[in-house]
C-alpha cells in the first residue's frame, strides 16, 4: 500500500483529501480515495454519510483494508463519498 493526504501543502481549513494504492487479493492494484471534512455544518453532514474505521486511527502501510464506495473501472479508482459508503482497516485479514 501506499499513498496518504493529497491535499496540497500551505492550505488550512479546508477539506483533506487522501488516495491510497491498495492490492486486492487477487493481486490487482486499486486506488482508494476519501475526502475528510473540518467541522462545520456542511462538513458534519458529509462526514455522516460515510464510515471511516481506522485500527489504529489511521491506514497504515501493511493493513488489511475493506473498502465499500462507488468503482469507476476506467480509471481503477473506489470513491468513498456517497451515503453508507467505508473503510474499514485490520492490522491483519479479517477472518
Amino acid at each position: 500500500m501506499q499513498g496518504g493526504e493529497s491535499t496540497p501543502a500551505g492550505i488550512a481549513d479546508t477539506t483533506r483529501q487522501f488516495a491510497y494504492e491498495v492490492k486486492a487479493d487477487d493481486g490487482t492494484r486499486i486506488w482508494v480515495t476519501y475526502i475528510a471534512y473540518p467541522p462545520s455544518p456542511f462538513g458534519d453532514r458529509q462526514r455522516a454519510k460515510i464510515r471511516l474505521n481506522f485500527h489504529a486511527g489511521k491506514i497504515l502501510i501493511g493493513d488489511y483494508l475493506i473498502a465499500h464506495g462507488t468503482i469507476d473501472q476506467s480509471a481503477n479508482i473506489v470513491s468513498i463519498a456517497e451515503q453508507g459508503d467505508y473503510i474499514e482497516t485490520y492490522s491483519d485479514k479479517p477472518q
